[in-house]
């Protein structure tokens, strides 16, 4: 009733008529970006090669920033590996590359297209670009620089999730995982079934002297040294195989590097066997199997990272009773400790002689007095000692 107080109704067409092309290419302009921005799925890196002469959306962290004037290179990266991208002086997304620090955080929208001279082959061309993490100009640790190697580790692990960022660190936790699934893959095609065992326990599961002590309610509680007492319950129980990867806790110094105050224990039990040489023979291929794994897709970025080459264990493995291998370390003219285990110095040197001797990583010790093992452990029926 305003409106037609005001204009007449001729008016009113005439006016709706010159607006309604303006009215077409807004709600057409709006219509795209809306697309743009929410309906089109987000592309990973390793994804863009795939999408030549396509639009696609990517976003990651910002690893280097090349400012040629009219011109703007990024490399941005994600958990799938880098693309670059370019920006010129006629997009729109110009100020915003101008104004964008390394590490930032930034989703793109652009097209790919092939470019012999950048590093994968292609960059993406860029329409838009949204910043969705600001970093500091100045970060505290560096994060590609050469002499990372000379920040402390205090400070590494005071700003840890800008050190994971370094691919060299987040390649750590990728074997982790593929390791984890390759033990868990393996037991289960050989029918065993995993288990999860309580973490806060009402007595020791080992030693008491391990154990570390907390309040639970009005009692008192402990964290779990091992989870040997369960599975044994379910062998009791028929399970016949079970696994379990877990964390355990002991209260032992953790000033050095053999320390195991906290740690992931990958744990087996069986039933029906007759004797250990069996769970060894288990041990073998299971180990055989990861290793073989982790070097098939990650062999060569273990190798360039760290300068290690990762070679899967050939079986049987070297095998010495404990009394061969004290043996073997006087033999050789090294120092050997009394007693009735290995020190962590004779475990060390005889690693190297295995390696030298067998060309092998890995060998077994077995036939410890009982002495040193806990109870539960089988005993020889030839020499119970």
């Amino acid at each position: 009733m305003i409106f037609y107080s005001v204009w007449s109704k001729r008016s009113f067409n005439r006016e709706i008529k010159e607006c309604l092309p303006k009215i077409r290419t807004n709600l057409k302009r709006l219509n795209t970006t809306v697309t743009m921005k929410i309906l089109m799925q987000r592309s990973s890196a390793a994804e863009v090669i795939s999408k030549i002469g396509s639009k696609v959306k990517v976003a990651g962290f910002v690893q280097a920033i090349r400012d040629l004037g009219n011109l703007v290179f990024i490399v941005l990266r994600d958990a799938s590996g880098a693309v670059q991208i370019v920006i010129s002086s006629d997009s729109e997304a110009f100020s915003v590359a101008k104004s964008i620090t390394r590490e930032s955080v930034v989703e793109v929208l652009g097209f790919v297209k092939q470019e012999p001279k950048a590093p994968n082959g292609l960059e993406i061309v860029v329409d838009n670009i949204v910043v969705l993490s600001l970093a500091a100009n100045e970060l505290p640790i560096p994060i590609f620089a050469r002499d990372q190697n000379k920040v402390s580790e205090h400070l590494k692990l005071n700003w840890r999730w800008l050190d994971l960022r370094n691919p060299k660190n987040r390649l750590i936790f990728e074997v982790w995982t593929h390791m984890e699934h390759a033990f868990r893959d393996y037991l289960l095609r050989e029918g065993f079934i995993q288990i999860h065992s309580p973490k806060l326990i009402s007595a020791a599961s080992e030693s008491g002297s391990e154990l570390f002590e907390l309040k639970y309610f009005d009692r008192k509680a402990y964290l779990a040294q091992s989870p040997q007492f369960y599975k044994q319950m379910a062998m009791a129980a028929g399970f016949e195989k079970v696994f379990e990867i877990g964390p355990v806790f002991r209260a032992n110094p953790s000033f050095t590097s053999r320390h195991d105050t906290e740690f992931t224990s990958y744990d087996i039990e069986i039933s029906f066997i007759s004797s250990h040489h069996e769970l060894m023979e288990l041990e073998e291929k299971l180990l055989q199997f990861m290793l073989e794994q982790i070097a098939d897709k990650f062999g060569e970025a273990i190798e360039s990272n760290f300068g290690r080459r990762l070679i899967a264990p050939s079986r049987p493995f070297p095998k010495l009773s404990l009394e061969e291998a004290k043996r073997l370390i006087l033999k050789e003219g090294l120092a050997s400790s009394e007693g009735e285990d290995l020190s962590n110095e004779e475990e060390i040197t005889l690693c190297k002689l295995i390696r030298e001797k067998e060309n092998h990583e890995f060998v077994f010790i077995t036939d410890y007095p009982h002495s040193v093992r806990p109870f539960y452990h089988m005993r020889q029926e030839s020499n119970p000692n």
